[in-house]
């Protein structure tokens, strides 16, 4: 090739590259066509028109031009890779691997192609091979977001019988990072964390009651990085580690004299005091520990001046009720320890003026209605704090053909702007992802407590949720606001409602014809054990005493110390709130399929499919056992379920359309 065509070249290549960075694709392709007609093993010239080819979906074409690419240069990383990527998209999965792997062999570095195989792993089930891909990706980038957004998805199908320090610190950083939240990482987390070896001489020492220095009790816990994460953001669901706490709190207390002001034990400290928020206060409170509370308690009220001197005394307060709850609190204006001043007081300040602001439909009078209105207004459900939803804004015909519902008639939710409206919105954990999936409707979100609605609006706010409005209002009143919607969503409402199928007739009502409906209905079958339980409780479910809650709960595990029943691993059994809904609902209604069948027909709503996590994997599971089983009839499920009476142990969760 002489001087000229070199020229030639370069200038071609120095006009692509100007003409791609300005997203004018056509003419960057038409120079990349021309290089290689001038020079035919022009690899990087193949390449990179592979690289527009696929940016234009136009796969063959791509995959023809990668395959020169790497014909003229075998060695070529860069081409090998972006062909594993085309493959991959086309879920030629195992061809992908090959070529990735061929990539990986000449630069073991590639991070790219390193995340690309990873993920091909995973999608291939091999859930340790993409594990260990990732892990060696975080040695090259500590905070590499597509390695631990693999390792998110991987840990959620694994379980160890081993420590693995990167392992703990991999979750410690995709929950920091908000790749997931602290709640779907739970699981692996509390995997995990039985098996770090401090964590397990602590439990070994406090089981055997022994009597160590304070500082160096708390210490022990700072070496614990995941832990302290898991305290400030969710429930802990092992009664163990329960205990742990509980008996660290007392101690804490006891000797509060002796505990050093410095930050990595303050750290701990405030983790405390967010966890015990968190779980609203669920672990008993002996007579010694009240007595140091009332102590510590008259001497912050007889020094109201010097309030900020007692930093330290009102943190290790607020691990045992909320700080708004003491008198003094009203002078508390600012606060060292800013998460728990936040939590603790500015969201109650907040959530208290927000309230004023909400619109009533019209007085409740339904007895059942102001019954669970009252239990509610005292324990907000659930409390939460983030919803990690990484979707993109949808319409609805597409968000129901992703989660494998098929229903009759799409020309109603074809549009990207719906009204819709969330019956029973709660705190507003559900309806926050609503919104962000559909962020183009209108969303009227209703509820009976202005305690849960106050929450949400907070929430909402502090997402920069734009498209909700709130309304205190019953289901039973929703004719009064004249209004028709295309979507309605229901799930765990009224089904503690007094007559169901009147409420559900009034949902129906608003629902404009071929309308959509999201129901939420509690099984018979699935809740059989904790029925049966429930028969033998001796304690007024219309109880809202927080001490007798406490108490009650701390009898529950003593008595079933030696076999406490699995339903009490629900996460519902670590909150007061959760307990209360969970166990002591003051008037709750549960179903068959059969029954949840005629419900339907009487309301002329047609069963369109239930929801679950992975739709489609589990109607999948299901037909290999039973190759003539159908998803769309309620009878089969019916015969499902019989044979398999756990299975919708949570809820009946099901998609229906307006005949």
């Amino acid at each position: 090739m002489n001087s000229n065509d070199l020229k030639i070249i370069e200038d071609l290549i120095n006009k692509a590259r100007n003409c791609f960075e300005k997203n004018q694709i056509d003419e960057a392709l038409s120079n990349l066509i021309k290089i290689v007609d001038i020079d035919p093993s022009h690899s990087n010239a193949f390449n990179n028109i592979g690289i527009i080819y696929y940016q234009k979906k136009e796969y063959d074409k791509a995959i023809s031009n990668y395959e020169k690419a790497i014909e003229n240069n075998p060695n070529h990383k860069e081409a090998l890779n972006n062909l594993g990527i085309v493959l991959k998209d086309n879920n030629q999965i195992d061809a992908a691997i090959e070529y990735f792997k061929l990539a990986i062999n000449i630069d073991g570095s590639f991070i790219d192609c390193l995340n690309n195989l990873a993920t091909c792993f995973y999608l291939k089930n091999k859930n340790f091979d993409a594990m260990e891909i990732s892990l060696k990706v975080l040695k090259l980038d500590e905070n590499n977001q597509n390695s631990l957004l693999t390792l998110s998805r991987v840990f959620k199908k694994l379980r160890f019988n081993q420590y693995v320090p990167e392992i703990e610190l991999s979750i410690c950083k995709i929950i920091n990072l908000n790749i997931s939240t602290a709640r779907e990482m739970g699981p692996i987390s509390m995997n995990m964390l039985s098996l770090n070896p401090i964590l397990k001489k602590l439990i070994e020492k406090n089981i055997h009651d022994l009597n160590f220095d304070i500082n160096e009790e708390l210490k022990k816990f700072i070496e614990i990085p995941l832990l302290n994460i898991l305290m400030s953001e969710i429930q802990i669901l092992d009664f163990q580690l329960e205990s742990i706490l509980g008996k660290l709190r007392k101690n804490i207390i006891l000797n509060i004299e002796k505990i050093d002001k410095k930050p990595e034990i303050e750290k701990v400290l405030t983790s405390l005091s967010l966890y015990y928020f968190i779980n609203e206060y669920i672990y008993p409170i002996s007579k010694s520990e009240l007595k140091a509370i009332e102590l510590i308690d008259k001497k912050i009220i007889n020094n109201i001046n010097d309030i900020k001197f007692f930093d330290l005394e009102i943190l290790i307060l607020s691990l045992y009720k909320r700080l708004n709850e003491y008198k003094w609190s009203r002078h508390l204006t600012d606060f060292k320890y800013s998460k728990v001043f936040k939590t603790h007081l500015l969201d109650y300040y907040e959530e208290k003026e927000l309230r004023k602001s909400i619109p009533r439909l019209k007085d409740i009078k339904d007895d059942v209605s102001k019954k669970i209105r009252k239990q509610y207004e005292f324990y907000p459900y659930p409390r939460w704090d983030r919803v990690n939803y990484s979707g993109t804004d949808v319409n609805l015909r597409k968000f129901l053909n992703l989660i494998n519902i098929k229903i009759k008639d799409e020309s109603i939710i074809n549009d990207e702007k719906l009204d819709i409206l969330i019956a029973g919105c709660g705190t507003g954990q559900t309806t926050v992802i609503t919104a962000k999936r559909f962020q183009k409707s209108n969303i009227l979100a209703i509820d009976l407590s202005l305690s849960s609605l106050s929450y949400a609006s907070r929430k909402m706010n502090e997402l920069g949720i734009k498209n909700v409005n709130l309304i205190q209002a019953d289901i039973l009143d929703l004719d009064d606001l004249d209004k028709k919607f295309h979507f309605i969503e229901s799930t765990g409402v009224i089904h503690h409602m007094k007559d169901p199928e009147y409420a559900l007739q009034k949902l129906c009502n608003c629902l404009l014809p071929g309308g959509i409906m999201k129901l939420g209905l509690y099984s018979k079958h699935g809740r059989k054990e904790l029925n049966e339980f429930k028969t033998n409780m001796k304690i007024n479910s219309e109880t809202n005493e927080p001490e007798k809650l406490v108490s009650f709960r701390q009898k529950i595990i003593k008595d079933h110390e030696q076999n406490l029943p699995s339903f009490f691993s629900s996460i519902d059994f670590f909150s007061l709130s959760g307990f209360k809904d969970y166990l002591l609902n003051v008037h709750e209604n549960q179903y068959s399929i059969d029954e949840v069948s005629k419900l339907l027909k009487k309301s002329n709503l047609e069963f369109c499919g239930f929801e679950f996590l992975n739709n489609s994997t589990i109607v999948d599971g299901i037909k290999k056992e039973n190759t003539n089983f159908n998803e769309k009839n309620l009878k089969d499920w019916n015969e499902y379920e019989l044979k398999n009476p756990n299975f919708f142990s949570k809820m009946y969760q099901f998609w229906c359309q307006k005949l």
